[in-house]
Order: C-alpha cells, then sequence, then structure tokens
C-alpha cells in the first residue's frame, strides 16, 4: 500500500480548511496532537489519524511555517452518534461527490454554492429557510479522503445546528462540516443553492448569459 503524499495532504489543509486570515482564535494553522492533524476554520474541521515526525508533536503551524497557540478546543465541537443521525448510502454519497465536485465554484466571495440535501426547512427571523451545505467544502473533504485512500461514511448529525461529518472506515479520521441557511424564498436568496440532482446536472452557462453569481 501506497505512502499518503504529506506534500499534498498539508497542501490542502492550508487551501481549503483553515481560513489564513483568523487573528480570533489563531486557528489559521495545523495543529499536531496526539498522533492527530487538526485544521479548521470554523465552518468545517479537519480531524485526521496521522503518523507526523515526533517533533512536530504539539505544534501548531500556519502555511509560512510559524508556529501559533491555538485558542479553542477542537474536539469540544465534535459532536457524539445521535439516535437520530442517519447514514448516506453509498449511491446518496457518489451523488454528492459528484454534485459537489460540479458546483463548488460557482458563486462569488463569501457567497459560494450550497446544495440542499432536503433537510427539513427551519423557521428563524420569521423567515422560513433551507438547511444546506457548501460545496466547496464538501469537495474539500472528498479530496482529503482521496488523499487518504480513504473511503468515507457520511452522517449527517441532527443537532442543535446540523452538521454533515464525514467518516473514515480505517481510523478516527473526520471532517465536519457546518450547515448554512440558505432562504428557501428564492427571490430572497444570497446563496446560489441546488439540489444534488440540480448540482450534478449543472452546467456553466455562456458568458452571455452568466448569472450574477457567475
Amino acid at each position: 500500500m501506497k505512502e499518503i503524499d504529506s506534500k499534498k495532504l498539508y497542501s490542502l489543509l492550508y487551501k481549503d480548511f483553515i481560513n489564513k486570515k483568523d487573528d480570533t482564535y489563531n486557528i489559521s494553522c495545523v495543529k499536531h496532537e496526539n498522533g492527530y492533524l487538526y485544521a479548521s476554520d470554523a465552518h468545517i474541521l479537519a480531524k485526521i489519524e496521522y503518523g507526523y515526525p515526533d517533533n512536530m508533536e504539539g505544534k501548531a503551524i500556519d502555511v509560512n511555517g510559524n508556529e501559533m497557540k491555538p485558542m479553542v478546543d477542537y474536539n469540544a465541537v465534535i459532536p457524539k452518534k445521535n439516535e437520530s443521525d442517519h447514514y448516506l448510502s453509498d449511491e446518496e454519497i457518489g451523488n454528492l461527490r459528484v454534485a459537489a465536485k460540479k458546483v463548488y465554484r460557482v458563486g462569488k466571495g463569501n457567497f459560494k454554492a450550497v446544495i440542499d440535501l432536503g433537510l427539513p426547512h427551519v423557521n428563524k427571523y420569521e423567515e422560513e429557510f433551507m438547511v444546506t451545505f457548501k460545496a466547496a467544502y464538501l469537495n474539500a473533504a472528498f479530496k482529503l479522503f482521496d488523499i487518504l485512500k480513504d473511503n468515507p461514511k457520511i452522517r449527517v448529525c441532527d443537532s442543535y445546528t446540523p452538521l454533515i461529518i464525514f467518516e473514515s472506515e480505517k481510523n478516527d479520521t473526520i471532517v465536519l462540516c457546518m450547515s448554512v441557511l440558505s432562504e428557501a424564498d428564492e427571490n430572497k436568496r444570497v446563496y446560489p443553492t441546488f439540489t444534488v440532482q440540480e448540482a450534478i446536472e449543472y452546467i456553466k452557462p455562456n458568458k452571455e448569459t452568466v448569472a450574477w453569481y457567475e
């Protein structure tokens, strides 16, 4: 079995899992602790069981090689399994992989494409919202497990704030993605919003017909 490509692994974590501009909780880094790598931007979290060199234990390093001291407990936000949680089928996981890859670039700035898994709508601020997940985060999670040569199971966690959790079949590696509320009223939406099937069938429009979020 081939070893994990550490260069690709760290490159992905620094590119897609951390917020390089964070100055509040000092989490713009990859932390090495007790045999795990941690990387998060407060909306996506990777906890990766990984055999890094002994001299990296306890260190949190930013993209420029500087040592940092994160002001968070990464494990505190990982929910325990609940009876109301449910796992996606292998077919649903395959479809979600394709969907996320097709639309993760759609959108501008912080308002990138989100995917609706069909979870119950919620009411907030006297408005109805869909519970969705950012395609860019989902795509990053799939890329991570590809680098790890692993096929994740995916659990939808029905907590106060719904989460989607990628779980390794081999070890305790997980990726946690926070949900995003997208307006049920199509005319009020700020996020390009797709069902899984809509994302799979998405075709990038010609430049002459590009929408505002393209």
